[in-house]
């Protein structure tokens, strides 16, 4: 099994390509998967180019299964995969790609939640007022659920609000995708997603993957709400990151607690 580069209070963080580091992992080891895998739309991460999130449409396909059947023997049975993706794109439809991906490997489909992203299109794209090659911008986001084995998960105690539970299981999420983010990682996504996640989905003392761990959102909202977290991140650069943001929120938590 490969070693975790780093590790603290109930986060434990691995460096590599995810693939290879959750095949090395012991089966039934993760409650929930909170994640958002590269939208394959030619974002630069870190020192990379844009080849790596460029695919063919048929190679970013066949990744995602690869990602999905790594990932299937980790989760326990009645585990809660939460799956963050961009808006259906012309010749991308993520939403396909990935729930595809996810039947095949075992899992079952649970639902999806939509997120505001964008309010208007920053630009007319395609042919302008004209039928002939016009097409629409994806301002949203999505969630795809899915489960393992069965729809019922067991869990310790669950920490939603009443009124949390209410506008949370309607389905359509309107999340400020800014507040918080930094500008060191180009595709960070908010605090609130995730919190929303694992407390409308998971119970108190959850152990959750994060496969794309990124500048460590994952962590810090489940540190928060009683949950153990594993991140999976391939640029040492956000290794590096996703550790100094962990220790910075665990540091203001202790510092509010005592």
């Amino acid at each position: 099994m490969i070693e975790p580069t780093w590790k603290r209070d109930g986060v434990s963080v691995y460096k590599g390509d995810c693939i290879e580091v959750m095949r090395s992992m012991p089966p039934d080891s993760f409650d929930m998967v909170v994640t958002s895998p590269p939208y394959n739309v030619g974002v630069v991460y870190g020192d990379s180019d844009y080849k790596e999130d460029s695919l063919d449409a048929k190679d970013y396909h066949a990744w995602a299964k690869n990602v999905m059947s790594a990932l299937f023997p980790l989760v326990k049975s009645g585990g809660r995969i939460c799956w963050e993706i961009g808006g259906n794109g012309r010749n991308l439809p993520l939403s396909y790609f990935w729930t595809d991906a996810a039947l095949l490997a075992g899992f079952g489909y649970f639902g999806q939640i939509g997120l505001q992203h964008r309010k208007t299109n920053p630009c007319a794209w395609g042919s302008w007022m004209k039928a002939d090659n016009v097409f629409t911008i994806p301002n949203f986001h999505q969630i795809l659920v899915f489960y393992k084995d069965t729809a019922t998960k067991r869990g310790a105690e669950t920490t939603i609000e009443k009124e949390e539970f209410v506008e949370w299981t309607r389905g359509y999420w309107n999340i400020n995708f800014s507040i918080g983010s930094t500008k060191e990682h180009p595709a960070q996504f908010p605090l609130e997603l995730v919190t929303r996640c694992v407390k409308l989905f998971g119970h108190k003392g959850d152990i959750v993957l994060d496969p794309f761990f990124g500048s460590g959102t994952t962590a810090i909202a489940c540190h928060k709400f009683d949950r153990k977290t594993v991140g999976i991140e391939l640029r040492p650069c956000y290794v590096t990151l996703a550790k100094n943001r962990i220790i910075k929120s665990l540091s203001q938590m202790e510092f509010i607690t005592t």
